[in-house]
């Protein structure tokens, strides 16, 4: 073996210890978890609250992006026109700029001094610092992995199943409820999945443009900062992580369930 192969396969083998930064720590906080705390934990009000407030907001906000995001990602899968095209840009800006960007835009749209805040404040109407901000900056930062996926999967859909459809009388409604869709089961799954997974987990958006307000906005991420910032609330915060990890490896696994189906 010479010399470059040697370098090689310590440049491999060294591959072990990003995996290791990975992995490690996760197993860290299970484990702190399960030996330092109780059930009983999850009777305390930050913690039951910000599941109850996630849980809810998180799939509203998911079937809001699914109702409105799969039309629009079919008609991007369609694009021919440099609008459309752009857009298809646009919408996955959200995926890139900071969640912290993100909270700074909603709350100039909707503050009370600006057009649209304003004709929403004159009809009694507010939107920062509520839970229709938490539900709106879930939907800002994660409808764009489900449009996305669904387009992707749009593109790469035989065309002959809705030509063939169209041939035997299908209006284009039937065929996209019952030929196109039903063939983009897959890619609607992992869209959900990963749309779900980073509502649940948004932190810098809410935080801006709904604020941490028990009971009202306040969100596991932000149960978790809380916590951590109290003075005892380190196993607090420990727990409310845990079950985020938990939910995480839901989704880990069954975004790799949908994969080996598709594979095979």
């Amino acid at each position: 073996m010479n010399i470059i192969d040697k370098i090689v396969n310590v440049w491999l083998y060294s591959s072990v210890l990003l995996a290791a930064l990975i992995i490690f720590p996760l197993i860290s906080l299970a484990i702190y978890a399960i030996f330092n705390s109780s059930l009983s934990q999850l009777n305390n009000e930050i913690v039951y609250e910000s599941i109850k407030l996630t849980l809810s907001t998180s799939v509203i906000s998911l079937f809001i992006t699914v109702i409105f995001g799969t039309p629009l990602a079919y008609l991007l899968s369609k694009a021919k026109s440099d609008f459309l095209q752009s857009l298809t840009s646009l919408i996955q800006f959200p995926i890139f700029i900071p969640p912290t960007v993100a909270g700074i835009a909603l709350i100039l749209l909707f503050n009370k001094s600006s057009f649209i805040g304003g004709i929403l404040a004159s009809v009694g109407i507010e939107i920062p610092f509520t839970i229709f901000a938490v539900i709106i900056a879930q939907v800002f930062v994660s409808s764009p992995f489900y449009i996305r996926t669904l387009q992707l999967g749009l593109i790469n859909l035989q065309p002959a199943y809705s030509e063939s459809a169209r041939l035997l009388g299908a209006s284009a409604l039937r065929n996209m409820l019952f030929v196109v869709l039903p063939n983009l089961k897959h890619s609607i799954l992992i869209g959900i999945l990963l749309t779900w997974s980073r509502s649940v987990g948004e932190l810098g958006a809410t935080l801006i443009f709904a604020g941490n307000i028990l009971g009202i906005t306040q969100t596991m991420p932000l149960a978790i900062l809380s916590s951590f910032e109290s003075s005892n609330g380190f196993d607090f915060a420990v727990i409310i992580a845990f079950i985020s990890i938990l939910i995480s490896a839901l989704v880990v696994v069954s975004i790799s369930y949908i994969s080996e189906k598709i594979i095979n």
